[in-house]
């Protein structure tokens, strides 16, 4: 049978020569908008500079630097100044630089280039090489200094930046992240303040705001904040103290929360640490604080918070609300957190918890005494592969079934011997899904069926046979780099586990 043309067809839009002339125009004068605007942007950032000079490379030494009682390689760059645009220069000027690939630290001799260069706390000047092209000839100067001295505006230059809000995360029964989100704040007072002088304007609808040819000056910029409103205020006199000089535009941005603070300390012995041995260090921990009323839990319920080695913990941004707090109360223990599931305040039945109540803009003081290790519990397995062999290589993801789905950092290869034998470590007093793979041909990955470890403390056996009709929905795996193995969901082949004695 043959097909019949469709009757319909798209429809052209013709446009008058004239208003195709006028769009292609407007089109243009956009992008050229858009293409100036990024461009002054980047110079008036480069304006921010302290030394800005066109300079002949004279001499390169290799130099060391040390930073926070570190030391890191580098370069002094001395340069012969062939112009100066700021900073008030003489005829030679040394750079310092860091110790990059290329000509980042060891430009060659005779090379002449723009150089933006800011003075740290120790007095010296230090710029990067990295992406600059030598300046051949006195044209390429010229056309390199012309934005410079055309943004450079003495006495003045101007400030500006975005604030936004995030709304409070909740949760729902199943322990999801619902709601929450980040949103720009119209019509918010900012003050600029210096020395000699105080600026003041409000955010646009877009929750933009910008100080225009204000007074060359070091100026601290301030939110008013509305009640149990805050910010991060961490390094502050780098995020919210700049310096305006001579053109240049600087940023400041406010990310906006609400105040509710959840503080506390696990009270570990004097000089002990709270945390795990790892590469020499002590690794930092997670407290978590999990909302009451979830019936179920994962590694996103609630908020999360590091404690350092000296127990010190802060949860925040946090809603406000009551809450379940401790170590792993929604996630089994790890090597990286080897701990038993612990509640404020120290005990490891979750009836006999404390709940922490938080009212809006409340912060609030908890402590509790660190949690006990978890015993391990040997696991001896077997792992047959797609041919009926032994392999000697197996993959396993450890499913705590108090929270399904959630594997994280759970996944550990083991080398098994000729037999196909080899051991691994749960924890005791846990019920785990043992989901097993084996890498075939680089990324394609086979599945056994699951096996589930209930709990105990004495050794246990397991025995995996990886089959390819054990692979989950590759729908409800797309996106995974790791393959389809990965804990998506519990597959049907679970219906029929074999079940090692405890």
């Amino acid at each position: 049978m043959l097909l019949r043309k469709s009757r319909f067809r798209v429809k052209r839009i013709f446009l008058p020569p004239l208003l195709t002339v006028l769009i292609l125009i407007g089109l243009r004068a956009a992008c050229f908008a858009c293409s100036y605007e990024a461009n002054r942007q980047k110079t008036c950032d480069r304006l921010q500079a302290d030394a800005i000079f066109v300079g002949t490379v004279i001499d390169t030494v290799r130099t060391d630097y040390v930073f926070n009682g570190h030391t890191s390689p580098g370069y002094s760059i001395r340069f012969s100044v062939q112009k100066s645009l700021r900073g008030n220069l003489g005829s030679e000027v040394t750079v310092a630089t860091g110790s990059g690939r290329g000509r980042c630290g060891t430009p060659p001799l005779g090379d002449r280039y723009l150089i933006f260069a800011t003075k740290e706390t120790d007095g010296k000047l230090w710029t990067g090489l990295c992406g600059n092209r030598p300046l051949k000839s006195d044209a390429d100067v010229a056309a390199a200094i012309e934005p410079i001295q055309a943004a450079i505006t003495p006495g003045r230059g101007s400030l500006s930046g975005w604030v936004t809000y995030d709304t409070p995360v909740s949760w729902d029964k199943d322990g999801k992240p619902v709601g929450g989100g980040t949103h720009v704040v119209p019509d918010l007072l900012i003050r600029a303040t210096s020395i000699t002088n105080d600026f003041t304007t409000s955010t646009a609808k877009d929750g933009t705001y910008e100080f225009k040819d204000l007074p060359n000056g070091i100026y601290t910029v301030t939110p008013e904040l509305q009640p149990n409103w805050t910010y991060d205020q961490r390094g502050f006199d780098l995020q919210f103290v700049k310096s305006v000089s001579d053109g240049s535009c600087a940023k400041v941005n406010f990310q906006l929360q609400q105040s509710t603070r959840l503080r506390g300390r696990v009270t570990v012995a004097p000089g002990k640490q709270f945390g795990v041995p790892l590469d020499g260090t002590v690794g930092l921990q997670w407290i978590e604080a999990i909302p009451v009323g979830l019936q179920k839990t994962n590694d996103r319920s609630g908020v999360r918070g590091i404690a350092y080695p000296d127990g010190r913990f802060e949860l925040w941004p946090i809603p406000p609300g009551d809450y379940y707090v401790g170590i792993n109360i929604s996630s089994s223990p790890t090597p990286q957190a080897p701990y038993t599931p612990t509640y404020y305040p120290g005990v490891t039945d979750k009836k006999a918890a404390r709940v922490v109540h938080l009212d809006a803009g409340e912060s609030k003081y908890i402590e509790f005494p660190p949690p006990e290790l978890a015993a391990k519990r040997t696991v001896k397995l077997v792992a047959i592969g797609l041919d009926g062999k032994p392999l000697s290589k197996v993959r396993v993801q450890r499913e705590d079934l108090q929270h399904p789905g959630n594997a994280i950092n759970s996944t550990v290869d083991v080398n098994l011997d000729a037999n196909g034998s080899g051991t691994m470590d749960v924890y005791a007093g846990v019920d785990y899904h043992l989901h097993a793979s084996y890498v075939w041909l680089y990324r394609e990955e086979w599945c056994a069926a699951p096996v589930t470890v209930s709990a105990g403390s004495k050794p246990t056996e397991v025995r995996f046979v990886m089959d390819r009709n054990n692979k989950v929905d590759e729908q409800q795996a797309a996106g995974r780099y790791h393959s389809n193995c990965d804990i998506v969901v519990v597959d049907s082949a679970s219906n029929n586990l074999a079940k090692p004695t405890p």
